[in-house]
């Protein structure tokens, strides 16, 4: 996860007016030689595969490659309805987009780089478009029917996954029994012509290898192969584990630029905005692409149409996800939010999403929270605060909830509510804010976070919790509580019946947060059979009531996450 990032990212919208793309252009340091196109996976693979393709664009654009990455309709920070019974007719036609936004810069020829889910669209593209560049397949789904199955298999281990007759949840995201339908049907390799260039990107112990080589050869295609480690460990691990592949990368990149031009290429000059109308079934919002300095971190601002709000919300990271949320709900939130009249910034921290790394310490893998944090969510409600907003409420999803009470509690969180979600009170980390005192706690509770170190350590008595707490050797989550709500007037917490998170505050200050619970210092929110990630659709429709409510916003008004989350 430490790998840093160079070359110039220009953020966009592209596509149709009713439901812009969202993609960012990495534009080469010198003279462009060509130009890529790249096709992420589906769902939690692309959240998973999100820094590596970020860093694989850079490496093409250092060669000359312009690039260009992108979210498919009704996906991460695009436009479009998630689970549409028509979604794999939206990822075709978000393909076809950016084909079109390339050649319209004056790259005619692109390469194609797809990944999973997003090759078989890259193989679809090129039967279609034979005058594409050079294909690059890595680990393909070569059958709409094994996606299918993937999908339902994926579904049965996902919270709240499907009542009889609605789509599937397929760890957050919505897939419709119609769309289910179309990729049982589906066959992406018909109509590839045999000659054109592809590399199919490989590792040993990937599944599917062998049925991925029968399908390309039946369909005529003979790939140049390269068998490369790191497929599993970009895509098989929970995303805060991801390791980029450095040399799986290095392999596309040295293919995709031989395939390239020697001569410079000259890119069209676009005069683009950065607002964009998007519809919604509630009605039409406005979307910015913003940066925040001074470290030009990357955010959507929302808002309504046509009218100025006084109350934003600030949407944090959650671990190593981009700021669109866990499967996609910060986006869902943000355009449901500012069509009752609330506006939001979905903000990615330094080091994460499409935000430039940290100047100090690298965002590490199995630690996701930048040490300039802190400083990042107070610049950002400082940037807000200009624009004018006069209530600002700050949400965080586990790491993003740690954070925002992390800040609050050193009096730097210049905001009126805080609902921080299942946020790991049990060991507060240094993230660069507070008293000094916690980098001391943090070298005394190295280790801590690890759930079997937990799991001995919740035996320990309640007096020795409570004197660990008065000498601030390891101080309780009720004294990070109330720190936090002397600094911020209404300070939430929920957490789910059975959360890890809620588990540590019960074994070491149950009845102390209570108490702030009965005394108004907090507002302590148990929601039983909530999940950490809010996959659940139905949990995921009450926490967005939480916020609204908090918004003083009318709470009647829903936001149509999926049939799944209809009640």
């Amino acid at each position: 996860m430490s790998v840093p990032f160079h070359t110039e990212l220009e953020a966009i919208w592209f596509g149709s007016a009713d439901a812009p793309l969202a993609g960012f252009l990495h534009h080469p340091p010198g003279a462009t030689r060509g130009a890529a196109i790249i096709c992420p996976p589906f769902g939690y693979e692309e959240v998973c595969s999100h820094r590596t393709l970020r860093y694989l664009a850079t490496r093409l654009a250092e060669q000359g490659i312009l690039t260009l990455r992108f979210d498919y309709e009704g996906q991460a920070s695009s436009g479009g309805e998630s689970g549409s019974p028509d979604a794999l007719g939206q990822w075709r036609s978000s393909v076809t987009a950016a084909i079109q936004e390339v050649r319209g810069l004056g790259m005619p020829s692109p390469a194609v780089i797809g990944v999973r889910l997003g090759a078989a669209l890259a193989c679809e593209a090129l039967a279609h478009d034979a005058h594409l560049g050079p294909l690059v397949l890595w680990a393909p789904t070569t059958s709409g029917r094994r996606a299918a199955r993937e999908f339902h298999a994926l579904s049965l281990i996902t919270p709240g996954s499907r009542s009889p007759g609605e789509s599937l949840n397929v760890l957050g995201h919505p897939v419709a029994e119609q769309t289910l339908a179309q990729l049982r049907q589906w066959r992406p390799l018909e109509g590839i012509p045999s000659s054109h260039p592809v590399l199919l990107v490989e590792s040993r112990g990937w599944r599917d290898t062998e049925s991925t080589r029968a399908d390309l050869t039946a369909a005529g295609i003979h790939p140049h192969i390269v068998n490369v480690p790191g497929t599993a460990e970009v895509l098989e691990r929970d995303a805060e584990l991801v390791t980029v592949p450095t040399q799986l990368i290095a392999r596309i990149v040295t293919w995709v630029s031989s395939h390239a031009g020697s001569a410079r290429m000259d890119v069209a000059t676009v005069s683009r905005s950065s607002e964009r109308s998007i519809d919604t079934p509630e009605g039409t919002v406005r979307e910015e692409l913003v940066a925040i300095p001074p470290r030009q971190l990357h955010g959507v601002l929302s808002g309504p149409e046509d009218e100025k709000c006084d109350s934003v919300v600030l949407f944090l990271n959650n671990g190593v996800a981009p700021a669109r949320g866990p499967g996609r709900a910060w986006s869902e939130y943000a355009r449901s939010l500012a069509s009752s009249g609330v506006a939001s910034l979905r903000l990615d921290l330094s080091g994460l999403g499409d935000s430039p790394d940290s100047a100090g310490p690298p965002v590490l893998v199995g630690q996701p929270v930048s040490p300039r944090a802190g400083v990042d969510t107070q610049n950002a409600i400082k940037w807000l605060r200009k624009r004018g907003y006069r209530r600002v409420v700050v949400v965080g999803l586990c790491s993003g909830g740690l954070i925002s009470l992390l800040a609050a509690s050193s009096g730097k969180l210049d905001a009126e509510v805080l609902v921080a979600i299942n946020a790991p009170l049990f060991a507060p980390r240094n993230l660069g804010d507070g008293p000094p005192v916690w980098r001391l706690w943090q070298a005394l509770t190295w280790g801590t976070h690890r759930r079997r170190v937990r799991a001995q350590l919740h035996r320990l008595p309640a007096w020795v919790w409570r004197l660990l707490d008065l000498t601030w050797v390891f101080p309780s989550p009720a004294r990070l509580l109330t720190m936090a709500s002397r600094h911020v007037p209404d300070v939430t917490v929920i957490y789910g019946g059975a959360a890890e998170e809620l588990v540590d505050i019960q074994v070491r200050a149950g009845a102390h947060v209570l108490r702030l619970a009965a005394d108004g210092v907090v507002d302590l929110r148990v929601l039983p059979g909530m999940d950490h990630s809010l996959f659940d659709p139905t949990f995921r429709q009450r926490v967005l009531e939480i916020i609204r409510d908090k918004c003083a916003v009318d709470p009647g008004f829903r936001l149509p996450l999926t049939e799944a989350g209809r009640q």
